[in-house]
């Protein structure tokens, strides 16, 4: 039964009983409205009904909702064999009801392939115009844009009449004037997109229609709290309610937190903006989101740090893409107060989660911002600490930006010191940037601080210093040191953090069985968190410790996931550093497995993940990536292959300029360290006959490197394996001495004579 013609519910009986095909009712002479009338229909549409097992269909019954659900509630209550299935765009709200929210249609199917939403283009456009393009990305693209919604998809099908594909995606800015016409046999109320959000819309009480326009400002889903403190409404329970059941919103529960997100589809959203534009409320919606977006990002920065950090994570991620639009707005109408609070809370959540490419994505728009401003007591940490968070980020990559926003960071800190004594440690710390030996003695002093988490801070601090500057026993000693401190702040980044360092130096020592140990207590804190680049980097830690133990099985599942998930031709520095640690992870599994072959093979593929671009090369990783080549070819007897030789030149170069371009504290001298390794390795292979004369030279070098702490997951590459390849070529050469006299010297010293040694080495292409 099509409810489209019923105008009103009085005239749902007589619809209900043509449909059943009831024709001598007393309705004809006299109408549905006297009472005997309407008991009589009743009787005789119940009677029909119940006569045999029924399956009564209703379609479309919003406009007449009230009505229908008096009817149908009736009906079932009094008949036995009768099932109705009612079309809706709000339910019924009977007893009886079961209510199936129908989803919009997926460009995609589960198996990858097509999924409904293209097909129905395809199949309407086809049938528009025969001859038609339907690129499958373009149709996807499309029927994304349209947010699956069946009939605007068939009104953009329609289109292909006189456009392409193409080009009916780029008009897409203004729907509602492009998706016009289609079938002219169909209701009025389908024949444009306009006329179908019209459709509900009418159906709205003043109140719902006002929050629906006013939540139009809203990005990305939103809460009741933030959807209050924007509509303004008296009673917003009751219109998000209203505008749920009328599918203007959909409500879900959010995974992560279990909160009860409302969700505007984007074309309802582009509906509503515009009635909102001409409805005068702009810039009052505009004030409240923004201070809705102020008051949730500075009790955000309130919790960032422990017992709640978990919670106040979710939340954020929940709010993140809704505080960017925000951000952006105020960025361009110059509101530095509100800017440097989004800016503050999204720049920790992204830091800590180590998303720094977010961080500086937005860096010099919001220190341009911050320019000159003198926030008031409500807004002054959080312009200190973002003023902190792009200073410290962008002397990555762009070094005079970073030292403008740690001098401005300075001056404001200066004129009143932060109120948060966890954000006054790190203003300390971030102002003695970019000397990484003033860190140290700031993060020294810190050590002894009485508040846990600044404690644990600075000792993860100093055990980092350590490790790069090769004291392993200390790094190990500070380690275990922050987490003991963490443990006491309930704060799962700190714990995570801590315990991820102390898995990882117990890695770079040779320790596998420790090493899994620590990454079991460090992985549920990640996981809380949802730090996804942490929690890779922790899979390979447990992967190449799982080498060690002749786990190779799990291990090369995470190898080969790494290694296989995108082309090296594609992959940016963070993905090819991840690409060629899957390459490393699968030769080692090959060394243990006795296949020196693929041992080799696979670390030339992982050296050129990285060494194929100047920024690759840069890599930390590519050092270990290289050391495996050189180590591999030496023992296959593949070492004066051009490749190798090629990559032996580029190690040497890039050690000395590691040692001599490099900031002190900047070289990870476990990492120079393997790397050395290869490049002796290399010198001291049997058919480097050219080079005998540098075997006492390798030798020194082999020694060095042992000194200054080369890393010991490497299992290939590990002391006790290249020990026995050496002297298994060389046998009188003597090896302990080396080390002895390596250890006779001061770490620093080590460093340069490991440098003046590999400068004095020459390799001729």
């Amino acid at each position: 039964m099509e409810l489209a013609g019923v105008r009103t519910g009085e005239d749902l009986p007589l619809a209900l009983a043509s449909t059943l095909g009831i024709r001598d009712y007393a309705g004809g002479r006299t109408g549905l409205r006297e009472a005997a009338v309407q008991i009589d229909v009743r009787a005789r549409i119940l009677q029909a009904l119940g006569e045999r097992p029924t399956l009564l269909v209703v379609d479309n019954c919003e406009h007449v909702v009230d009505a229908v659900a008096r009817w149908i509630d009736d009906i079932v209550s009094a008949t036995r064999s009768v099932q109705v299935l009612a079309t809706s765009r709000a339910p019924l709200m009977i007893p009886a009801e079961r209510v199936y929210q129908l989803p919009p249609l997926p460009s995609a199917g589960d198996d990858g392939g097509q999924g409904p939403a293209v097909r129905l283009f395809i199949e309407r456009a086809r049938a528009a115009r025969p001859s038609v393009s339907l690129p499958t990305e373009a149709v996807a693209r499309l029927c994304d844009r349209l947010d699956g919604l069946p009939l605007a998809i068939e009104l953009a099908a329609a289109r292909v009449r006189s456009m392409s594909v193409e080009e009916i995606e780029k008009r897409l800015g203004d729907r509602f004037a492009l998706l016009r016409g289609g079938d002219r046999t169909a209701p009025e109320r389908h024949r444009t997109l306009q006329a179908v959000i019209d459709w509900s819309w009418n159906l709205l009480s003043p109140s719902e229609q006002r929050s629906l326009r006013r939540l139009s400002v809203f990005a990305d889903g939103f809460g009741a709290e933030a959807a209050e403190a924007v509509a303004g409404s008296q009673d917003i329970d009751a219109d998000l309610e209203g505008l749920v059941n009328q599918s203007l919103l959909t409500a879900s529960d959010a995974p992560a937190t279990g909160h009860v997100r409302y969700r505007m589809l984007e074309t309802v959203r582009e509906f509503a903006g515009r009635l909102l534009e001409r409805s005068g409320e702009k810039q009052d919606v505009v004030a409240r989101v923004r201070s809705w977006a102020d008051a949730f990002s500075r009790r955000a920065l309130e919790t960032t740090y422990g017992p709640d950090q978990v919670e106040t994570f979710k939340a954020v991620e929940e709010e993140q893409d809704n505080l960017l639009e925000v951000l952006r707005h105020t960025l361009e109408a110059g509101d530095a107060a509100v800017t440097a609070s989004i800016f503050a809370t999204l720049g920790l959540h992204w830091t800590i989660r180590g998303s720094h490419s977010e961080v500086m994505s937005l860096a010099s728009r919001v220190l341009d911002a911050l320019r000159g401003y003198r926030p008031d007591a409500v807004h002054h940490d959080q312009a200190v600490l973002a003023l902190g968070l792009i200073g410290a980020t962008s002397l990555i990559d762009d070094l005079p930006r970073g030292l403008r926003a740690l001098a401005r960071m300075r001056a404001m800190a200066d004129r009143r010191p932060p109120e948060d004594p966890q954000l006054a440690a790190m203003v300390e710390l971030a102002a003695a940037l970019p000397r990484l030996s003033r860190i140290t003695a700031v993060a020294e002093r810190q050590c002894r601080s009485e508040i846990p988490a600044v404690s644990a801070l600075a000792h993860l601090l100093v055990s980092q210093a350590a490790e790069n500057g090769g004291d392993l026993d200390r790094a190990l000693t500070e380690g275990l040191a922050a987490y003991q401190r963490a443990r006491t702040t309930q704060d799962a980044w700190t714990i995570g953090a801590a315990a991820q360092t102390v898995a990882q130096l117990y890695s770079e020592v040779g320790r596998p069985e420790q090493t899994r140990e620590w990454v079991e207590r460090c992985r549920p804190h990640l996981e809380e968190l949802n730090i996804v680049e942490d929690l890779s980097q922790l899979d390979w830690i447990e992967a190449m410790n799982d080498v060690s133990l002749g786990r190779w099985e799990e291990a090369e599942k995470i190898f080969r996931r790494l290694a296989v998930s995108q082309p090296i031709e594609d992959a940016d520095l963070d993905r090819a550093s991840l690409q060629a640690v899957g390459y490393v992870g699968l030769a080692e599994i090959a060394a243990a497995e006795g296949d020196p072959a693929r041992w080799r093979q696979e670390y030339l593929r992982a050296e050129r993940a990285l060494g194929s671009t100047s920024a690759g090369a840069g890599s930390w990783w590519f050092y270990g990536a290289a050391s495996g080549v050189l180590v591999s070819s030496a023992a296959t007897g593949a070492a004066q292959d051009p490749e190798v030789r090629r990559i032996a030149r580029k190690v040497r170069r890039r050690l000395i300029l590691s040692h001599c371009v490099w900031p002190a504290g900047m070289v990870d001298r476990p990492m120079s360290g393997l790397t050395a390794v290869g490049l002796a390795v290399w010198l001291l292979a049997p058919e480097c006959e050219e080079d005998v004369r540098l075997r006492g030279t390798a030798l020194e070098i082999l020694g060095l490197a042992r000194g200054i702490g080369a890393r010991q997951d490497f299992l290939s590459l590990s002391w006790p394996r290249i020990s026995d390849l050496v002297e298994g070529w060389h046998p009188d050469l003597d090896l302990a001495g080396a080390v002895g006299r390596a250890g006779e010297m001061t770490m620093a010293e080590r460093a340069d004579r490991l440098t003046d040694l590999v400068h004095s080495v020459r390799i001729d292409l």
